[in-house]
């Protein structure tokens, strides 16, 4: 087989269109950015069982993945536990649930469904356009019956250094 690389029909577009997007949260993580300020990301996978009642925004976007980041106020450099609210009333939490731990607050929050509204955003000063969510972005599923298939995920590849020891070794 023999042909040229052409790359200039590539097109790559990342962004989600805008629209309401049912979602499974699969991970909150609790980080700091390299200058140190803290954060907190919720990635979410989009829904792939709703293809045919989501046409136009899981239809499209099944098994794609976004990460919504929340972050301190700066002032006091907290997090604004009034944001976190939307997201466990989103996700199905009982009222008055008592979280002790971030440990915690993952476990409610992991395998949730979630309806997420995704936005567009293109900055006035002409930066690159993006998607932006909010935490009252989050609301409760309309699809609480979830048949979402994961993704399996690759087998690694064996360890061929298993059972070696230094003395096997001739250095």
């Amino acid at each position: 087989m023999q042909f040229t690389t052409n790359y200039k029909n590539n097109e790559r577009n990342d962004l989600f269109p805008a629209g309401q997007y049912e979602m499974i949260i699969t991970r909150v993580k609790h980080d700091a950015t390299k200058k140190g300020t803290e954060y907190i990301s919720i990635s979410m996978v989009v829904r792939n069982d709703l293809d045919q009642a989501l046409p136009d925004t899981n239809g499209k976007a099944h098994n794609r993945y976004y990460t919504h980041f929340m972050w301190p106020n700066r002032e006091t450099g907290d997090f604004e536990l009034g944001d976190m609210q939307y997201v466990f009333e989103a996700a199905g939490i009982p009222e008055g649930t008592e979280i002790n731990s971030f440990e915690e607050l993952t476990k409610q929050l992991v395998n949730k469904p979630v309806r997420l509204k995704i936005n567009v955003y293109t900055p006035k000063d002409g930066g690159e356009t993006r998607n932006s969510t909010w935490p009252n972005n989050f609301d409760k599923t309309k699809f609480p019956q979830v048949q979402h298939v994961f993704k399996k995920k690759q087998q690694s590849q064996p360890d061929v250094g298993a059972g070696i020891t230094d003395s096997d070794l001739p250095f």
